[in-house]
C-alpha cells in the first residue's frame, strides 16, 4: 500500500440534497453534545475528590473516556453522508476502525461492570460488598476492560495488513473492514456486543429481585416482645390505675426509642441501594433502547438476509442511533448523581454571573 496515496481525499463532493444536509446537522449536533457532555462529567471527576473516593463512581468515568472517543467518531459519519461516499483513504478507515471499535467495546464492558457492581452491592453483605469492589479491584477491572477494547482494535488492524485489499476495494469510495469468514465476525460480535447485552441484562434482573427481597427487609418493623408496647413497659399488677402513670412511661420511652431507634439507619441503608437502583436502571433502559437495534439487525437480520432492503443505509442508521446512547449518558448521570449535578449547576451559574 502506498502510503502517500492512502492519505489523499477523493474527488471533491457533489451537492447534497437537502436530506442529507439536515441528517448531517442532525449528526453534528449530536457530536457536540456528546463531546461537551463527557468532557463535563470527566471534569466532574478531575475536579471533584469526593466523586473518585467510591470506587464504584470510576466505572461512570470509564464509561464516560468511552462515550467521548465515540463523539469524536461521530463527525467522520457526517462527512460520508454529505458525500455519499468515503472521502478519507485507507488510513482514515483504519484510524475509523480503530476508535470506534475501543469506544464502543470500552463502553459496552464500562456498563456490564456498573451492572455486575450494582449487582454484587445488592447480593452481598455491605462490608463484603466493599472488600470485593475495593479501589484496586475496581482499577484492575477497568483496566481489563479498556486492554481488551484497544486489543481488539489492534486486532483489527493487524487482520487489515495481513488481508489483499487490491482487488474490489477502492478507499476513496467506501470504508470496508477486512473481509472475513461468517463464523469469525459471529464470534467477535458475541463476544462485544451479544456477550454484555445478555450479561447486562441477567445482572439487572437479578439485581431487582434481590432489591426487592431486600427492601422489604427493612420495611418489616423488629418486633421486640409481640405486644404491641413498648420494650421495657410491663403492665404494674398491684391492682391499682396506673394509667396516667404509664402514659407518662409510653411517651418518654417512645421519645427515647425515636432518638435510639434505627429508623434513620435503616434509611441510610435504603439509600445506599435506592440510588445505585436508579443510576442502574435508568442506564440500563437508555443502553437497551439504543442498542438492541443495532444488535438484533446485525446478528440476525444482516447475517440471515444481506441483501434485505439497503442494508448499508439501514446499518449507517442504526450505528447512530445506537451512537446516541453516548449522548443520552452525561445527562443520566446529571439526572440521577448529585454531585455530578451539582457541579453543573455550579458551572452553570459561574458562566451566568460571568
Amino acid at each position: 500500500m502506498d502510503m502517500n496515496e492512502s492519505l489523499v481525499l477523493g474527488s471533491p463532493c457533489t451537492k447534497p440534497d437537502a436530506g442529507s444536509v439536515a441528517l448531517a446537522s442532525v449528526l453534528s449536533l449530536l457530536s457536540l453534545v456528546t463531546i461537551a457532555g463527557n468532557l463535563l462529567t470527566i471534569t466532574a471527576f478531575v475536579t471533584d475528590a469526593s466523586l473518585r473516593k467510591k470506587p464504584s463512581n470510576l466505572f461512570i468515568l470509564s464509561l464516560s473516556c468511552a462515550d467521548l472517543l465515540v463523539g469524536f467518531v461521530i463527525p467522520i459519519g457526517v462527512g460520508e453522508l454529505i458525500c455519499s461516499s468515503w472521502r478519507f483513504g485507507e488510513i482514515g478507515c483504519q484510524l475509523d476502525s480503530f476508535t470506534s471499535n475501543i469506544g464502543i467495546i470500552a463502553g459496552m464492558g464500562s456498563i456490564t461492570m456498573i451492572a455486575l457492581d450494582r449487582y454484587l452491592l445488592i447480593s452481598r453483605e455491605y462490608p463484603r460488598y466493599l472488600a470485593l469492589q475495593s479501589r484496586p479491584n475496581v482499577h484492575r477491572s477497568i483496566a481489563a476492560v479498556w486492554v481488551v477494547s484497544v486489543s481488539i482494535g489492534l486486532l483489527e488492524i493487524i487482520i487489515w495488513e495481513a488481508v489483499d485489499f487490491s482487488t474490489g476495494y477502492d478507499f476513496l469510495v467506501e470504508c470496508r473492514s477486512p473481509p472475513r469468514d461468517n463464523i469469525v465476525i459471529l464470534c467477535i460480535l458475541f463476544l462485544v456486543v451479544v456477550g454484555p447485552v445478555i450479561c447486562v441484562a441477567v445482572l439487572s434482573v437479578r439485581f431487582l429481585v434481590l432489591l426487592r427481597r431486600r427492601l422489604r427487609s427493612f420495611a418489616t418493623p423488629p418486633s421486640a416482645n409481640g405486644s404491641g408496647q413498648p420494650v421495657g413497659l410491663v403492665a404494674p399488677s398491684d391492682g391499682m390505675d396506673h394509667r396516667e402513670e404509664l402514659d407518662m412511661s409510653t411517651k418518654s420511652a417512645a421519645g427515647n426509642a425515636q432518638q435510639s431507634s434505627p429508623t434513620s439507619e435503616t434509611g441510610k441503608r435504603r439509600a445506599r441501594y435506592i440510588r445505585p437502583a436508579i443510576i442502574m436502571t435508568t442506564l440500563v433502559i437508555a443502553f437497551f433502547a439504543f442498542t438492541l437495534p443495532y444488535v438484533i439487525f446485525i446478528t440476525v437480520v444482516a447475517q440471515l438476509c444481506p441483501e434485505c432492503g439497503d442494508s448499508n443505509r439501514v446499518h449507517f442508521y442504526l450505528v447512530n442511533v445506537f451512537y446516541l446512547n453516548s449522548c443520552i449518558n452525561p445527562f443520566i448521570y446529571a439526572a440521577t448523581h448529585p454531585k455530578i449535578r451539582r457541579f453543573h449547576l455550579k458551572l452553570v451559574s459561574c458562566l451566568k454571573f460571568k
